[in-house]
């Protein structure tokens, strides 16, 4: 005899699309914005028409400075400032001290710088941008450390009812600083900067005058 067997196979379902991986609710998204004017590579000159000096004992310094600011990557640079100071003077306690009680301050605390440049290399650490007045406003904070020379005086003779105050050259000077702060960048062409600087330069006294 014969034996039929007969099996019945179900139908195959049909194969349906692929599931989509970015519908997955695990699954973020983080849109990186590139930045339309890269600081990489460009060139940017800063006016710093009136810097008071802060927290000085025994002398005053008013000065101007222009800062040229090479930018090499997006977060280095280097920084060449010249500038000019144009007001310096003993300050109030050192003028009280000497009138008072005919003290005077050592005299590497009465050096007066007259003018000077520094070099020194730029980092920018902290970068960021905000939504303001319309438009995004992109930031910075910096640091900054270096060095260069400038020219002092020391004053000889304070004024008097005989006359004015007297100044001596005392030659040049090696003069280091460093300091910090912000830099707001507008638009393409335009950035704002707010900086703590502090000049420092060597105050013994060897020669007056070339003598």
């Amino acid at each position: 005899g014969a034996l039929l067997v007969v099996t019945a196979l179900g139908a195959s379902p049909e194969a349906g699309p692929p599931a989509d991986p970015l519908a997955s609710p695990n699954v973020q998204f983080r849109v990186l914005e590139p930045k339309p004017f890269p600081d990489a590579l460009r060139h940017e000159l800063t006016l710093q028409p009136f810097v008071p000096q802060v927290g000085s004992t025994f002398t005053t310094h008013w000065l101007t400075s222009f800062t040229y600011t090479f930018h090499a990557t997006e977060w280095l640079g280097l920084r060449l400032q010249p500038f000019w100071v144009w007001h310096a003077q003993r300050s109030r306690f050192s003028s009280e001290l000497l009138s008072r009680v005919r003290q005077d301050a050592a005299a590497a605390s009465s050096v007066m710088l007259q003018w000077g440049a520094v070099a020194a290399p730029e980092w920018s650490p902290i970068r960021g941008k905000f939504t303001a007045f319309g438009g995004i406003v992109r930031y910075g904070f910096v640091l900054f450390a270096g060095a260069g020379v400038g020219g002092t005086e020391i004053e000889l003779k304070t004024a008097d009812a005989v006359g004015p105050a007297t100044y001596g050259n005392t030659g040049l000077r090696m003069v280091a600083t460093g300091g910090a702060g912000f830099r707001v960048q507008l638009g393409d062409r335009w950035t704002v900067r707010l900086e703590v600087q502090d000049l420092i330069h060597w105050g013994s006294v060897g020669r007056i005058n070339g003598c």
